[in-house]
């Protein structure tokens, strides 16, 4: 009888979420003014809420706990490092200023990353007691790795744009001739 209602549960949500994945994948296609001053802001909230949540329910205290923990943030921010050089930063010379463009390969990078999340939480949880693995260990792992993403993607987009607009005023400054605008793609 669970197993049917968790099914059911499935079908109602899975039309949900690919809706949200759309106007995310839409949205994050446009073109946006990048401020390079603000990219700190939701990385600190997000760390806030992190704290919050480990402090209100710590994780388990075990080697293998900390451990997935640590692997958890590691890997997140790696993740959110190779996201970040997939997003487009252009700059305008003149004007100096930012524009960003999240690249549809991030997307699916960042959906995949979603998709495997998911599989692993099921994998671990029926799993947990012959792996010695703390299931909170795991749910704190994959809130890490999401703010180990936002915070390695937000630093990558922070470290390029910065690099484009010292460039810029350095080119401006020496008199050159250069394009009106300068990109970085790395998709």
């Amino acid at each position: 009888m669970i197993h049917v209602n968790q099914t059911v549960g499935y079908y109602i949500a899975l039309p949900i979420i690919l809706m949200v994945l759309a106007l995310r994948i839409w949205r994050g296609s446009r073109v946006r003014r990048l401020r390079i001053e603000r990219l700190w802001i939701i990385p600190l909230i997000f760390l806030g809420i992190i704290g919050l949540a480990l402090s209100a329910l710590p994780p388990p205290s075990s080697a293998t706990g900390y451990a997935v923990i640590v692997a958890s943030l590691a890997a997140g921010a790696a993740a959110g490092w190779v996201r970040g050089r997939m997003v487009r930063v252009r700059i305008n010379v003149e004007t100096h200023e930012l524009e960003s463009q999240n690249s549809p390969l991030g997307m699916i990078v960042f959906l995949g990353l979603l998709a495997a999340r998911m599989g692993l939480r099921y994998l671990i949880g029926s799993h947990e007691a012959e792996w010695h693995v703390p299931a909170a260990a795991v749910t704190d792992g994959f809130l890490l790795f999401y703010g180990g993403m936002i915070v390695g993607m937000r630093v990558e987009i922070w470290l390029r744009a910065r690099k484009l607009l010292a460039e810029a005023v350095a080119a401006r400054r020496a008199g050159q001739a250069v394009p009106d605008e300068i990109s970085q793609d790395h998709a």
